[in-house]
């Protein structure tokens, strides 16, 4: 997980991306990527972060992909505070924009969330190259 962490803290320092949106980023890219190796049954994942357009605004997307198939269907349970299940994507869905997951085709797991962010015109971003993590 430390990998993935400087890896977002890398590229949003890069980006010149606001503090308080990396640290945003951090959180978001620890709970994906917990859950990717907790539920997936797979040693390994991927770190993917871009700058994208989206509906609500110029977002930094975060994506970790895995090689295994969780378990069970992807439900959050009721956040009845009771549950010892879901508090980690309770944190994505209260950092990010937008979130979700999704199979892929060759039998993995996409997890994603988008942050919202502004950045200083200087000119587009370089986009990174996805990260190994595990």
């Amino acid at each position: 997980m430390s990998q993935a962490r400087r890896f977002v803290a890398l590229h949003c320092a890069r980006w010149d991306v606001d503090a308080n949106v990396a640290d945003d980023a951090r959180v978001i890219t620890t709970e994906l990527a917990s859950n990717a190796h907790e539920h997936s049954g797979s040693p390994d994942f991927t770190v993917l972060m871009v700058v994208a357009a989206a509906l609500h605004g110029t977002v930094v997307h975060i994506e970790v992909t895995d090689r295994g198939r969780w378990p069970e269907a992807f439900v959050v349970p009721a956040p009845d505070g009771l549950c010892e299940r879901g508090r980690g994507w309770r944190v994505v869905e209260g950092y990010a924009a937008a979130c979700g997951v999704a199979h892929t085709r060759d039998r993995g797991t996409r997890a994603w969330a988008q942050v919202r962010v502004h950045l200083p015109r200087r000119g587009a971003p370089r986009l990174p190259l996805p990260a190994d993590g595990g």
